[in-house]
């Protein structure tokens, strides 16, 4: 989608697009790949396991990674680690070359609290850890994870919960609040977390970024893309596993 395209209702929406290659573990043929698309489409950042960082093939002048920013995870995908061993592992992705690093926050803070809408404290001290350990210029997002517990196939997150996430994440420092990754589109759940997250975050420097990550493959998703947007979303990302072998070359 280059060239003439760059004016089609559909490009107009990459810049609010990241490109996700979390799994499987990609090579660095394939990285460099997923960059250098990324770059020519506009798409703003491309998502990478920690341990593909430092990134062969990057880093030099003229090279494939441009104006994209390099974005890892850490304490992924569960949440359910000590603090400090995930911020040191979102601290060695950014020695490493990461721009933007999103931490998923532990689920025993999110739902905390004695009225289980979050514990404010314990998710405020979360993230000043964290904001420590990935100091300015850097990006820290901080992720709800996942709604679901084992068994469940529907479920959204509470707004009171929500609003604690968003409360915390403002007053520590963070960059960017992230919803929850298996929030589902279709019954206005998706959109609805958005937007809260938009309402509570209203007047800070905080953005907030959908954490489902679509299938680049699948039209549909710009249309999801677009209702994100409209809901408050600042990004939203796709897989670009299907990049990274050239099946949509």
């Amino acid at each position: 989608m280059t060239g003439d395209d760059q004016d089609s209702g559909q490009v107009s929406g990459l810049g609010r697009i990241e490109l996700s290659l979390l799994d499987p573990q990609p090579s660095t043929e394939q990285i460099v790949a997923v960059i250098e698309r990324a770059r020519q489409e506009g798409i703003g950042a491309v998502w990478l396991p920690p341990t593909s960082f430092p990134v062969r093939g990057i880093g030099g002048e003229g090279d494939a990674q441009g104006s994209v920013r390099l974005c890892s995870v850490a304490g992924y995908p569960t949440g359910q680690h000590h603090v400090l061993v995930t911020a040191s592992e979102a601290h060695m992705a950014v020695a490493n070359g990461a721009d933007e690093v999103t931490v998923v926050l532990n689920p025993a803070h999110v739902y905390g609290g004695p009225d289980a809408t979050g514990d404010l404290n314990a998710l405020i001290g979360e993230i000043v850890t964290l904001r420590e350990a990935v100091p300015y210029p850097a990006v820290l997002r901080v992720a709800l994870g996942t709604v679901r517990g084992a068994g469940q196939v529907t479920g959204s997150v509470p707004a009171a919960v929500l609003q604690t996430v968003a409360r915390a994440a403002v007053t520590a420092g963070a960059d960017v609040v992230v919803g929850p990754s298996d929030d589902a589109p279709g019954e206005g759940s998706a959109e609805e977390t958005i937007r809260i997250l938009a309402e509570a975050v209203a007047g800070s420097s905080v953005t907030v970024m959908s954490g489902m990550v679509l299938s680049f493959d699948d039209q549909g998703a710009f249309d999801v893309v677009e209702r994100l947007s409209a809901a408050g979303a600042h990004r939203v990302a796709l897989d670009a596993a299907s990049l990274s072998t050239g099946s949509t070359a």
